[in-house]
């Protein structure tokens, strides 16, 4: 809400000050000779002194706005920092680089950043990260589902009687079949939508996110009238289909 008050929403003009070495500088359309990337490394050294550098990057190559960047491995680090250099690819002047003292408020977002997408991790602690996370859904999932089946089983003497369930049970169940069942094939439908929608289409990047709460809202139209086994088994099927065909439809 602060961007969009502040800056009328023009997030790009927000990231430029917040962090210039970030902002990417679009082509000009006149050829202009690259410089040796080879001929900016004493730059860096000085700048960095023996620190490893991560990757280098030419954005729009022979091109008179052309940029040579190079990026500091902070991999070492618990943190999502950026530390990058940024020359221009046709006189080798220094255009930008992040400063060496971060803010409080800079080094709080990166390191957090960091926590959040492991990347300060090697592979297999990513993939234990990976599983805790799985594992995390599945309790409240099946705390969702078992709660349901603890209080059906309570009412299964009224329902044997004819007498419907209650309100909140039907509620919960619904609700179990619509997020557990129903988020995985209207994830499939957001990543279909992406791939499947024309180019050209008014509101394009809206009409995909338009998709998956659409197919949300349809199976928790569905559980409105049945929440029966083949219910789940209906929906969970397609989603899954719809996950395991995305593969060939990138082919």
């Amino acid at each position: 809400m602060a961007v969009v008050t502040n800056y009328d929403g023009d997030n790009r003009t927000f990231r430029a000050e917040l962090n210039p070495s970030r902002v990417q500088t679009k082509p000009s359309g006149q050829d202009a000779k690259l410089i040796s990337v080879a001929s900016l490394l004493p730059q860096v050294k000085r700048y960095w002194g023996d620190a490893p550098i991560k990757r280098v990057v030419i954005s729009a190559p022979h091109d008179s706005n052309s940029r040579i960047s190079f990026y500091r491995n902070n991999g070492q680090l618990v943190t999502d920092k950026r530390t990058q250099m940024v020359f221009s690819g046709v006189t080798g002047e220094l255009i930008s680089m992040s400063p060496v003292e971060e803010s409080a408020t800079h080094a709080t977002y990166d390191t957090l950043m960091s926590l959040h997408t492991a990347r300060f991790a090697g592979y297999f602690l990513r993939g234990f990260f990976f599983i805790c996370g799985l594992m995390g859904c599945a309790m409240i999932a099946t705390g969702a589902l078992l709660w349901a089946v603890k209080i059906r089983q309570k009412q299964q003497k009224q329902i044997s009687k004819g007498k419907t369930a209650s309100l909140g049970l039907r509620l919960v169940e619904g609700l179990n079949l619509t997020f557990i069942a129903g988020l995985p094939l209207a994830t499939s439908v957001f990543f279909y939508a992406n791939r499947m929608l024309p180019l050209e289409l008014p509101g394009r990047a809206q009409w995909e996110a338009d998709c998956f709460f659409i197919t949300l809202g349809l199976v928790g139209l569905l559980a409105c009238f049945t929440r029966s086994l083949s219910s789940w088994r209906l929906v969970l099927s397609l989603g899954g289909l719809g996950l395991i065909f995305l593969p060939l439809l990138n082919a």
